[in-house]
């Protein structure tokens, strides 16, 4: 199940390097659909998360922090870097969503280097 989920990784990873180069991503995107064909087949669902939705302890893995000047985005998604993946018999997250997260900085703070993201969120 782990080899599956890293070559869907790998799979996606390089959709999006054709896609921000221009190039055609549709050969490589069929074979990531193949791996997420086996992996449901196997009882394994893939879920991901969207820009502006809330951390979720048990569903996201922050990867690093977006400072943001406003309060409302504090603590909610930035960008989508991998999916998650669970057990769709036991609901048990094999994998957490792997994002960037919003944090608040108020305008009269000076910035400084931003704070580890596990600790942050």
């Amino acid at each position: 199940m782990a080899d599956l989920i890293r070559l869907y990784d790998q799979l996606d990873r390089e959709v999006r390097r054709l896609d921000a180069a221009g190039e055609d991503r549709k050969l490589m995107w069929s074979f990531a659909e193949d791996v997420a064909q086996i992996l449901d087949r196997c009882g394994i669902e893939i879920f991901s998360a969207e820009p502006g939705d809330p951390f979720e302890r048990d569903r996201h893995r922050p990867l690093g922090v977006v400072t943001c000047d406003d309060l409302d985005r504090h603590n909610t998604v930035a960008d989508v870097a991998g999916v998650g993946f669970y057990e769709r018999e036991t609901r048990l997250v094999r994998r957490r969503v792997q994002a960037r997260f919003y944090q608040y900085v108020s305008g009269d703070v000076p910035a400084g280097p931003a704070p580890d993201a596990e600790q942050t969120v």
